[in-house]
């Protein structure tokens, strides 16, 4: 599990380090705190193949 902001998730989209980070191991990425934006949610999937619930 990996609870989380709209803000980490659009940082880690952003961070030329977190392209080597393998997410296949992720089942349940939580937005938490405030409301995930639908461009950063579209984008996380299509980067990890993992919706943010």
């Amino acid at each position: 599990m990996f609870p989380t902001v709209n803000t980490l998730y659009n940082a880690l989209l952003n961070c030329p380090e977190a392209k080597d980070i393998a997410f296949s191991m992720l089942r349940i990425p939580n937005g938490g705190g405030m409301a995930v934006q639908e461009a950063v949610a579209k984008k996380w999937l299509d980067r990890t193949g993992c919706p943010i619930v």
